[in-house]
């Protein structure tokens, strides 16, 4: 579990001085002596004994537990893991003077020293409740390993990690009175880009400390006061989380780092209580999941104690017991039958370097099985887009070969339905047959009769429900067969198996004719014998010439499809009549198609 750490650690820190910075001490350094620090146009007093470490341009950390002066912004963080507390430092970067929140002395004496030309900021400080923003990242459940460490790697290094690395899962410090990294990469879009890497988040908030810890602030011993500060963490900690883009009311968890207490002390258990009752409540009425992350001999053994009360216990735990087996599922403080149902993280080792990637972090381990930002990814919202395989004008044949398609960028394709229509007919609706609704196939073969026209369409689900739209329609037709014309005597009937549905109609007298009244269409074939001694036909529409078809031709051929132009849907009567005397002309079949 972490140690206590004091506000100020002497050593930690050295003295770097750029050709860009000019440090003006007084003679003395007793207390309350002050010193002048110059850097990019910037001038501040602080006090003569904080360190000054120039970063810019280097791989360093700007700390927010100790008091010191730090120069420009690094360019990769080496922050220790286990960094807690909150209290004055000043940064000077950018041409602007930026001081922790709670220095208010600080700023006044910056404020009256700056440049003109130069800035002042006030790093984050808890602010009242604001407008919760729109959802975006949304929270889950995750299994595996993970890590911890006090500032939010760069993006490249997330990546890296990633790549090489066992963890699946991050801690993020989001912010909070105690908490001590400067987060330079944390903001939406970093959140939005490592999760769209794979990573889940743990979003962690470092507020008050209990009493009696020496840690940073700390909130009262008064146990009305202790609940309105504890009230007041969660009401920022949602604001900070909805900043982010880890949005209430999806799973999204935030979980507030209590550090190691005094449980022998009444006033300092009642304290805290009262606190992370309040953080709790408040939390779920932001809309968030509530955790509390803390050491098992500590807050882990009080929340065993007031688990079942009156209390309103967190939804999920985080427990700090080094030297223990990696797992979340068993602790020696924590019964097993508690937090049981995928709410627990263990962080079962304290900071040290690891390097992957080329990429070092000073980190602590976590074995999860409980909640974290973006565990799951996003509610699926989005349908599907299904398609259908475009089929031929005309079908040769009473079988459709049907195929059909889906794409889906969230939860996945998980079923198909087909449905038809028989359009040979004005007057015609759609049908889904019951074998063809929630398919697994993508294809599926359909016999239908002689001389129609069919339509399809498809639809997808998918794993979360949600339906496409009915696909484009896709459209074919099944010709008759030779015995779809009427005809006379000058025709004659034959069989064989080479002709389309085993017959065919010949002739060789001119003016034969073969005729189909009656017939709904907007396009037509014939299905004729080509060879070198055939003769010609003609093809009428209701009396008019549609076109002149020479059946003559090699190689010789049976069930040959001729097809012709378009035109608007009509109801009419279609002719074939033979234009040459003596040449044989074999009809096998008539396709219309009404589409």
């Amino acid at each position: 579990m972490r140690t206590a750490r004091v506000a100020l650690v002497a050593g930690t820190c050295i003295t770097v001085l750029s050709s860009s910075l000019a440090v003006i001490a007084g003679p003395a350094q007793a207390a309350g002596d002050t010193r002048t620090v110059s850097y990019d146009g910037v001038t501040a007093t602080v006090p003569a004994d904080w360190p000054v470490t120039d970063l810019d341009g280097k791989t360093g950390c700007v700390r927010y537990d100790q008091h010191a002066v730090y120069l420009g912004t690094p360019t990769g963080s080496n922050c220790p893991a286990q960094l807690v507390g909150h209290v004055e430092t000043l940064q000077l970067t950018g041409g602007h003077a930026v001081v922790t929140s709670g220095a208010e002395g600080l700023a006044a004496a910056v404020r009256r020293s700056v440049a003109p030309q130069s800035a002042l900021d006030v790093a984050p400080a808890p602010a009242a409740r604001t407008a919760i923003a729109a959802r975006t990242v949304a929270g889950g459940v995750f299994h595996g390993l993970g890590f911890d460490t006090c500032a939010a790697p760069s993006a490249a290094a997330m990546t890296a990690w990633r790549t090489a690395s066992p963890y699946g899962a991050a801690n993020i410090y989001i912010g909070g009175t105690d908490s001590a990294c400067a987060q330079a990469n944390l903001t939406a879009t970093w959140v939005a880009g490592v999760s769209a890497q794979g990573w889940t988040l743990i979003p962690t908030f470092v507020g008050l400390q209990a009493p009696g810890t020496g840690i940073g602030s700390m909130f009262s011993t008064n146990t009305t006061t202790a609940a309105s500060q504890g009230k007041v963490a969660a009401i920022n900690a949602a604001r900070i989380m909805a900043g982010l883009g880890m949005a209430p009311h999806l799973g999204n968890p935030v979980y507030f780092d209590m550090e190691a207490y005094n449980t022998t002390k009444a006033t300092t258990v009642a304290a805290v209580k009262a606190f992370t009752n309040a953080w709790t409540v408040e939390l779920h009425a932001e809309g968030y999941v509530s955790g509390i992350y803390g050491s098992s001999a500590s807050m882990m053994t009080n929340l065993v104690e007031w688990n079942g009360t009156s209390y309103n216990s967190p939804d999920d735990i985080w427990f700090a017991h080094w030297g223990t087996p990696s797992t979340p599922a068993h602790d020696s403080y924590i019964p097993d039958a508690m937090w049981a149902n995928q709410q627990r993280i263990h962080q079962y080792q304290g900071g040290h370097n690891e390097t992957y990637g080329g990429v070092t972090i000073n980190i602590d381990n976590d074995a999860l099985n409980g909640s974290v930002g973006n565990g799951a990814p996003p509610p699926d919202v989005t349908p599907p887009k299904a398609s259908t395989t475009t089929l031929p004008t005309y079908t040769m044949g009473r079988t459709v070969l049907l195929g059909w398609h889906a794409t889906d960028s969230g939860s996945g394709v998980a079923s198909y339905d087909v449905r038809l229509a028989d359009t040979t007919r004005a007057k015609h609706t759609w049908v889904q047959p019951t074998a063809w609704t929630g398919m697994t196939a993508t294809s599926l073969s359909f016999t239908g009769g002689l001389g129609h026209s069919y339509c399809f369409q498809s639809r997808a689900r998918d794993e979360a429900g949600n339906v496409s739209a009915w696909s484009a329609i896709t459209c074919t037709s099944t010709p008759f067969d030779d015995h779809g014309f009427s005809i006379n005597k000058s025709w004659k009937r034959i069989t064989g198996t080479t002709f389309f549905n085993g017959t065919a109609t010949i002739t060789s007298k001119l003016n034969a004719t073969a005729t189909r009244r009656g017939v709904l269409l907007d396009r037509v074939g014939i299905i004729a014998t080509r060879c070198p001694k055939c003769g010609t036909i003609g093809v009428y529409l209701s009396g008019k010439l549609l076109k002149k078809i020479n059946l003559a031709g090699t190689p010789a051929a049976r069930r040959v499809l001729f097809t012709m132009p378009g035109f608007k849907r009509r109801t009419a009567t279609i002719s074939v009549k033979v234009l040459t005397r003596g040449r044989s002309v074999q009809l096998d079949g008539l396709a219309i198609s009404n589409n």
